[in-house]
């Protein structure tokens, strides 16, 4: 199984929805809305559950050690992917052959065990609750931000004259949004073709 069907298989949103065509017409369909007729509770809840959701994430040490972890074997299944050079195994087979003793130590010498889960202290515990409060207070302000510039600029292409501004806005958006998705698909096509290499061919062979 190549690692694009496996990133296929683990995901669960369609295909579809991930095309650069619908995500530029859901963002133009969702910008011709103006942000100040949304009910006050969607407007509250746009701002604080990012803003919630990113304080969780880095105040709580579960999440640190579930990324890490995903980290790790994200790179472990990559480097089993790629494998090592034939110059790497035939330098570190030179090597052993060369220092017998060596090779020896590297497999009869335990490492030392590590101390993944150190017990939490108050600085550090501080620290991850200062980060965390920051961060979620630095999203809650770029929320209301986003909002707030939506009437703003609103506003102001009403005053230069333009006379439909949320169809010249929903536009925009879609453009924007559909470029985006279409800049990331090229980009994870790309990666996979990297990543991914054909299976042996005769030329290879």
């Amino acid at each position: 199984m190549t690692s694009a069907q496996i990133t296929s298989s683990e995901s669960r949103v369609p295909a579809w929805v991930e095309k650069p065509w619908v995500q530029g017409t859901a963002a133009g369909l969702l910008t011709l809305v103006p942000v100040r007729k949304y009910p006050r509770w969607l407007r509250q809840t746009i701002m604080w559950v990012p803003a919630v959701g990113v304080t969780t994430v880095l105040v709580t040490p579960r999440i640190w050690e579930a990324m890490a972890e995903a980290g790790r074997n994200a790179a472990e299944e990559q480097g089993t992917e790629q494998g090592p050079g034939v110059e790497e195994q035939d330098a570190a087979e030179q090597e052993q052959m060369n220092d017998p003793d060596s090779a020896r130590e590297d497999i009869t010498t335990p490492d030392e065990p590590e101390d993944l889960n150190p017990l939490p202290t108050a600085p550090r515990v501080a620290a991850r609750w200062g980060i965390g409060l920051a961060m979620g207070a630095a999203m809650y302000g770029y929320m209301r931000l986003a909002l707030w510039a939506d009437s703003a600029v609103e506003d102001k292409l009403r005053d230069i004259g333009v006379s439909r501004p949320r169809i010249v806005l929903a536009v925009l958006g879609g453009a924007t949004s559909g470029g985006l998705a279409w800049v990331q698909e090229r980009h994870a096509h790309t990666t996979g073709h990297l990543r991914s290499p054909a299976p042996d061919s005769p030329a290879s062979s």
